[in-house]
């Protein structure tokens, strides 16, 4: 069963993609590319260890091959090169993450109208029971907010994916050739922020499809009394209404409240967490200076890079948060997408009508031992225009329910 829900997911997500994994192609060239802001510290640590201070043993290969070229004179005259060097490192960076942000909204703004359409197209083709038992607010909250939430994971977060395992692996590929030990223990804490991110993924899932089920139930109730306010106000039942609104209100409050804490207890840890990282690759950083296994270029180095990894890294717990909201809307479209559609044969038949409609004593009730309508009686004649009052959920759509079969 989990496995044919899933192979449904796919297919929604699938047809939703057609025409537009162009975009997100587009998207992660441009993320990669955009990476070139990677190389401003390995810059600085050129200018601060050989054009300073004459160092060049600390260099990495290609930057040494560049230095033992020139020379120290040569950059000494010519600082210019090495300031237009890192400004044009920060407009390449520029160009690459505006047309990222660019292709990322034209797939994910792509992908949200093609999934609209898909899911209001079916439920224009359910059958009428299926109306019967799901509520208007509910359906226009998973049409909105829940493709809204899947718009959001693949236009951000996916791609945040991406970027964290470029900077990673890049930062370690300068950093573990220039000091070994440094390196490993700039990544010490990374397997703790990991653990608390897996571990804040399956809290907040839970919490998410609860928050979002408190929220459908407010926005179904409220559909109802602005469809219906003119009933409920003829009948006197805006008390009653009121309390209903209060009572479905702090039940979506105390909800998204008990979410929202979960979110700042994780990020305010893994904030915690990354700053402690950040302190000790700075001590340790000045400690291996001291000792004369570290350059002063080194260190800015390393205490850059390792600035640059912990934040992504950081991510993870909001992209596996986003992951699990998304992956609760999907279930969610997933359920109305199940739906069977209603057969429409095509060959509907007119025919004349006569004589009077009656209902004497007529109850019903859809789950027993529930009755809707209870000892209805009616006569309309031929001609005649009936009206049918009543507050919501009094049992009116029932009746034309009984009508047309």
């Amino acid at each position: 069963m989990k496995a044919k829900k899933q192979k449904k997911q796919r297919t929604l997500l699938k047809n939703s993609l057609r025409g537009n994994v162009r975009y997100l192609v587009l998207s992660a060239f441009s993320l990669i590319f955009s990476t070139v802001s990677y190389l401003t510290p390995i810059i600085v640590g050129f200018l601060v260890d050989f054009v300073l201070q004459g160092k060049s043993d600390s260099l990495l290969g290609p930057v040494r091959g560049i230095a033992d070229r020139y020379g120290r004179d040569f950059f000494l005259q010519r600082l210019w090169i090495l300031a237009l060097a890192l400004l044009s490192v920060t407009l390449l960076s520029v160009v690459f993450n505006h047309l990222r942000g660019r292709f990322t909204a034209m797939a994910s703004e792509g992908l949200a109208k093609k999934m609209r359409d898909a899911v209001y197209a079916h439920i224009q083709d359910a059958p009428y029971d299926y109306h019967k038992h799901v509520s208007t607010g509910d359906l226009v909250q998973r049409c909105s907010s829940d493709i809204n939430m899947i718009r959001r994971f693949v236009g951000v977060q996916m791609l945040e994916m991406i970027r964290a395992a470029i900077m990673v692996s890049f930062a370690l590929a300068i950093l573990m050739p220039i000091n070994r030990k440094l390196a490993l223990l700039s990544t010490v804490m990374f397997p703790v922020i990991i653990f608390f991110s897996v571990f804040f993924f399956k809290r907040v899932r839970a919490l998410f499809t609860e928050t979002d089920e408190a929220e459908a139930a407010l926005s179904t109730m409220m559909q109802e009394n602005y469809a219906g306010v003119r009933v409920v106000r003829a009948f006197g039942q805006q008390k009653h209404e009121l309390d209903r609104f209060r009572v479905l209100n702090e039940d979506y409050r105390v909800k998204n409240f008990r979410l929202s804490k979960l979110f700042g207890a994780f990020f305010g840890l893994s904030d915690g967490l990354g700053y402690l990282q950040m302190l000790i690759t700075l001590v340790f950083s000045v400690y291996f200076c001291v000792k004369g296994e570290l350059t002063a270029g080194n260190l800015v180095i390393f205490t850059t890079y390792t600035s640059m990894m912990i934040w992504p890294v950081r991510q993870l717990g909001r992209i596996l948060s986003e992951f699990g909201k998304a992956s609760v809307s999907l279930d969610r479209l997933e359920e109305i997408m199940a739906v069977p559609l209603e057969e429409e044969h095509g060959k509907a038949l007119t025919p004349e009508i006569h004589g009077n409609v009656e209902f004497r004593n007529v109850t019903f009730g859809y789950d027993y031992p529930d009755e809707v309508l209870k000892g209805i009686s009616f006569t309309a004649a031929a001609g005649e225009t009936v009206a049918i009052l009543g507050s919501t959920g009094s049992g009116k759509s029932s009746l034309v329910l009984l009508l047309q079969r």
